[in-house]
């Protein structure tokens, strides 16, 4: 899987995009839609398997330790697995892992620590809605041998409609 990282300026401090690439699933219905707290989830559809799932959430982040520090990261879910739909249209994907190194073009730039995050749906027809839960933490330089303690964190509303 190739990693895309992106790092930008923001009025509440830095903003990180990651993008994690999948490919494409030629003729499943695709939903596309927003996410309440901003970014956008897509999916695809193939019989009661949801596909090739991306979500990216605004994700605030604080620190205890350093309380000058503060920021939005822009974090992308995407599952290794499919998700089954069930009954009533309902699915659940996850993402978790303990250490998750970033790279933008083979150059170490963050690193996440406990990574957990839980894309929640149903699907009803043309329509879907949903949850989406990320929470990481990591570590960040404030000062010349200055290290906070970062921790990242949303569960915020979706809806996306089939395109």
């Amino acid at each position: 899987m190739r990693h895309l990282f992106r790092r930008t300026a923001s009025a509440a401090g830095a903003a990180t995009v990651l993008v994690l690439a999948a490919p494409a699933l030629a003729g499943a219905p695709t939903y596309k839609g927003k996410i309440k707290s901003g970014g956008t989830i897509t999916f695809q559809v193939s019989g009661k398997t949801v596909r090739h799932l991306n979500a990216s959430p605004s994700v605030s982040c604080v620190s205890a330790t350093a309380p000058s520090y503060g920021g939005i990261d822009i974090y992308v879910v995407v599952p290794s697995k499919a998700a089954h739909v069930g009954r009533g249209g309902a699915f659940t994907a996850t993402f978790n892992a303990v250490r998750q190194k970033l790279y933008v073009k083979g150059q170490w730039l963050d690193t996440l620590y406990n990574v957990k995050a839980t894309v929640k749906g149903t699907i009803k027809g043309r329509n879907a809605s949903g949850t989406v839960h990320v929470t990481y933490s990591k570590d960040r330089f404030t000062g010349p041998g200055q290290l906070a303690f970062v921790s990242c964190f949303v569960t915020t509303h979706w809806s996306a409609q089939h395109r």
